[in-house]
């Protein structure tokens, strides 16, 4: 049986963007991002969107991100298969 081991999942490149339109910092893996969503959501935040490969990703204040590409959607799977 063989294994791989792949130490790159989950592992994205995004920038969190202010109301105003400052860039925040990078974020560079799904649980970084679920970090983020999660600290929206508890402070009712609106406005903060991500910057991901030339799109713009709203959040809204329940954490919800408006779109979700296909390789977040991949990592995110992966995440629940392992709960």
């Amino acid at each position: 049986m063989e294994i791989k081991i792949d130490n790159n999942i989950g592992n994205f490149e995004a920038y969190l963007v202010s109301p105003t339109g400052e860039n925040l910092g990078l974020i560079t893996n799904i649980i970084s991002l679920d970090h983020v969503r999660r600290q929206i959501k508890q402070k009712q935040l609106t406005g903060y969107k991500l910057s991901y490969h030339n799109e713009f990703i709203s959040i809204d204040r329940n954490g919800t991100l408006s779109n979700w590409p296909d390789e977040l959607c991949y990592y995110t799977d992966i995440l629940m298969d392992l709960i």
